[in-house]
């Protein structure tokens, strides 16, 4: 069924094709109508209707992203010094014939930041459990995931919050970025519960991918929408880098790269054992700018001097159900 597409910035590649920015995206469109024999470009193509003119024709939508662009700016060029797709009764399926080959080309060379797609896996990971627990309520998981936004905190539970990092060693080693990450007090000033979830995974191809877990966790989300919240969510997640877009990316190598967990441990950041660098420990250099602070921490598998530090998956899923009691 075509769908229409509202009147946006253009960009005009002779009389034949058109490119228009959505946020994230960048869509082509193609005048005409066209096989697609490629199944990883069926996943991103539709057939739209134009409504400046009418024209029917497909939306080929990418993620805005340099190394697609790149690919995709050299047969931009040549559509447009070729007039291409003016005569699609003709020659226009050969011609989008070879610009489905750059299309395949593009999505296979985009490879999203590593550091993003690891700490992605950690959280759903996390968020899959607890929906597994049946601890707390669905809902309330969901709208507890901040890991997507600009927030300090990737789960946030009242006044207990878990800061999740994710790491392919075998130690809780991790570069920490923001004092925030490891300090009880939030962006505003208050105090929180904080928890530091350190999450080891390694690359096994009998695990699960960030697919699996987005299938997995959409399976336990029975409202329509708070699942498109969920999914809405993961589209924004990562810094400086697209988010996963499960609607159009689950068929895409990139996101079905398996993996399995080898520990999860949550260490409560309040404990005095955990020697770090916190906010108290720069409040008085007032040359230095306190958010610029960045440095790498190693957390043994228990603190010494301390009782039951870290917990556990199970053991930390049931303090939170205690404390949402």
């Amino acid at each position: 069924m075509s769908e229409a597409i509202k009147e946006k910035h253009e960009l005009r590649y002779g009389e034949g094709m058109y490119t228009i920015e959505n946020g994230y995206d960048i869509s082509y469109f193609i005048k005409g109508e066209y096989e697609i024999t490629d199944p990883i470009v069926n996943t991103v193509t539709r057939p739209v209707e134009y409504t400046k003119n009418k024209d029917r024709g497909l939306e080929i939508s990418l993620p805005n992203q340099y190394e697609i662009t790149s690919i995709m700016n050299s047969i931009c060029d040549d559509v447009k010094n070729g007039n291409w797709f003016t005569r699609p009764d003709i020659d226009g399926q050969e011609q989008f014939t070879k610009l489905e080959a750059h299309i395949r080309k593009a999505i296979t060379k985009y490879t999203p930041d590593m550091s993003s797609k690891i700490g992605l896996v950690g959280e759903l990971f996390l968020l899959h459990s607890f929906l597994e627990s049946q601890y707390l309520e669905v809902e309330e998981i969901i709208q507890s995931w901040s890991g997507h936004s600009t927030k300090s905190r990737d789960f946030i539970f009242g006044d207990t919050c878990i800061e999740i990092k994710t790491t392919t060693g075998n130690q809780s080693t991790h570069m920490i970025n923001n004092l925030n990450q490891v300090d009880p007090r939030d962006d505003d000033g208050g105090v929180t519960r904080l928890f530091l979830g350190s999450i080891g995974i390694e690359f096994n191809l009998g695990g699960f991918s960030i697919v699996d877990l987005t299938n997995k966790i959409i399976n336990k989300i029975e409202d329509e929408e708070l699942r498109k919240k969920f999914l809405n969510n993961l589209k924004s997640y990562g810094v400086n880098t697209i988010g996963y877009d499960h609607e159009r990316m689950n068929d895409w190598e990139q996101f079905n790269q398996k993996f399995s967990i080898i520990f999860s441990r949550f260490y409560d950041m309040g404990d005095e054992n955990i020697k770090l660098i916190r906010f108290s420990d720069v409040v008085d250099m007032i040359q230095l700018n306190e958010k610029t602070v960045s440095y790498q921490i190693t957390l043994e598998e228990n603190i010494s001097g301390s009782i039951n530090n870290p917990m556990q998956l199970e053991q930390f899923m049931e303090f939170l159900l205690s404390k949402s009691g």
